[in-house]
């Protein structure tokens, strides 16, 4: 496993990030295209073309890694030095993990607009904390180029909140190699209601237990935060003691992602409970995310590989509990919004 790098140069004028001014490079200032140019003449090598002039990517395992951190930390505060991090994983990687969040690289999306309020199947089953379930029947809409995939063969597509549906024949295979038909429920277009488009992987009655998967790096960073009427629980930011007036360097801003090696581990209680399909007890976002274990994983790489890209590998390991706080509110979290 190792860290990317997708870095642009960008001129402090830039303010609507929409206008199609933001992508001009003769907006620089004298200092900044002098900054630019020592840039230039350290890291052209990893210049890489896309719509804005100076975009770059770097590694962990290219030589220039650390020296590109040491620019960065000179010149931060005199031009705009847009970083976005990422952690890749390797086949050795994949191939040591005990689970796996899933990840493809197709978008699929549920029915929202004012006129499609009867195919909402949204259930929210935490109002405190935001948190939401789809409800069978599900109804789903798939992408013109992906529906045409899902209805050509083995294929899937994942939510904007990382759900896993696959397609007919990719469920089909997966019943065939042992997988039981209790980890699948079928998701319908609004023009067909008779036949599945889709099919959700579905863990939702194979739930981990509390504390059993930690996702984080540095858990202390987090709020465990349970809502007292339901019992679900949130992930969030421990920002309630920060002095939420103090102002965000701009060369921090401009930094997202992850900057350093680490790994998502499931405890033993965790392991011993891991089915093909779970849904982990603690939200990230707005739903329990779904961990499949790595037989499942491996089946559905031999028909669908791009997942061993895209998805991230889960490892064992006896994550100490506590660290963080654990909270309990009734009502609204404005924390959650």
């Amino acid at each position: 496993m190792y860290i990317e790098l997708n870095i642009e140069l960008r001129t402090k004028q830039e303010e609507d990030w929409e206008d199609e001014e933001w992508y001009r490079t003769d907006r620089f200032s004298s200092e900044e295209r002098k900054i630019v140019e020592l840039f230039e003449g350290s890291f052209q090598k990893y210049h890489v073309r896309r719509r804005r002039q100076y975009s770059y990517k770097l590694t962990t395992k290219d030589e220039d890694y650390e020296e590109f951190w040491n620019f960065h930390e000179k010149h931060k505060k005199k031009l705009n030095i847009v970083i976005t991090g990422y952690i890749l994983y390797e086949q050795e990687d994949l191939e040591a993990a005990d689970a796996f969040l899933l990840t493809f690289k197709k978008g699929c999306y549920y029915y929202d607009d004012w006129d499609e309020e009867k195919y909402d199947c949204m259930e929210t089953v935490s109002p405190a904390l935001g948190q939401w379930h789809p409800k069978p029947p599900i109804y789903l809409k798939l992408p013109i180029k992906t529906k045409r995939l899902f209805v050509q063969g083995m294929a899937g597509a994942d939510t904007p909140d990382g759900e896993n549906y696959i397609s007919p024949a990719l469920r089909q295979y997966l019943l065939s190699c042992g997988v039981d038909k209790e980890f699948f429920r079928p998701a319908f277009a609004k023009s067909n209601l008779n036949e599945p488009i889709a099919w959700r992987l579905w863990g939702a009655d194979h739930v981990l237990p509390q504390e059993s998967f930690m996702p984080f790096e540095n858990p202390e960073e987090k709020i465990w935060l349970q809502d007292a009427d339901t019992g679900y629980v949130k992930w969030i930011w421990n920002e309630l003691d920060e002095n939420v007036d103090e102002e965000i360097p701009d060369w921090e801003f401009y930094m997202n992602g992850d900057f350093k090696l680490y790994k998502m581990t499931l405890n033993k209680e965790g392991m011993e409970r891991l089915t093909y399909v779970n849904e982990a007890y603690e939200c990230i976002g707005n739903i329990r995310p779904t961990i499949i274990n790595k037989e499942l994983f491996w089946m559905i790489a031999k028909q669908v590989p791009e997942i061993k890209k895209y998805s991230e590998p889960i490892f064992f390991s006896e994550h100490p509990k506590g660290g963080y706080k654990k909270l309990q509110i009734r009502g609204k979290c404005h924390c959650c919004d």
